[in-house]
C-alpha cells in the first residue's frame, strides 16, 4: 500500500485510492483502523494539491504564444518557476520517504506526516493559482495576489 500512496502523494492516484474529486481513500480498502484513515486523509489533502499545482505548472510554464485566451508572461513564467522550485522540493522528500522505505519496510504510516510540512504552503499556492486561473490574471497583477 505504501507504493501506491507515494504514487497518489505524488499526484496518480491507483487502484487503492480515488481522484474524482480531489484524490480520496478508495471502498477497495477494507478493514482501515480510523487513525489509519484520518492519516491518509491528511497525506491525500496533499496529493490533491500537488496534482493541481503540477497541472497549471505544466500549462503555463512553456506556454504557446498564439493562444489569445490563455494568460502568459513574465510574471507569470516567474511565478512558475518559483512554485516549480517547491514542487521539486516536495518531490524530493517523497524519494527520500521511498528510499527509507526500501530500507526498512516496516517503517509505520505515521512516517509520512513529515509531509505535512507542506500543507500550508500547498494551500497557499493552490488558493493564488486558483485566483489566478479564476480571474485571468497576468502581469504585474500576478503580485497582488500575493498580499
Amino acid at each position: 500500500m505504501f507504493q501506491e500512496l507515494l504514487w497518489a502523494l505524488n499526484g496518480v492516484p491507483g487502484e487503492s485510492f480515488d481522484s474524482s474529486e480531489g484524490i480520496k481513500i478508495s471502498s477497495c480498502i477494507p478493514n482501515l483502523h480510523p487513525g489509519e484513515k484520518e492519516i491518509l486523509e491528511r497525506l491525500l489533502f496533499l496529493g490533491t494539491k500537488y496534482k493541481f499545482l503540477n497541472e497549471f505548472l505544466k500549462k503555463h510554464k512553456y506556454p504557446p504564444i498564439s493562444i489569445e485566451d490563455e494568460i502568459h508572461g513574465l510574471y507569470l513564467q516567474s511565478f512558475c518557476h518559483g512554485l516549480e522550485v517547491i514542487l521539486d522540493e516536495y518531490q524530493q522528500e517523497l524519494v527520500q520517504i521511498e528510499q527509507e522505505i526500501l530500507k526498512d519496510a516496516f517503517l509505520p504510516l505515521t512516517h509520512f506526516l513529515k509531509l505535512e510540512k507542506y500543507k500550508m504552503v500547498l494551500q497557499i499556492l493552490f488558493d493564488i493559482v486558483c485566483k489566478i486561473e479564476k480571474e485571468n490574471i497576468h502581469g504585474c497583477r500576478i503580485c497582488r495576489t500575493f498580499v
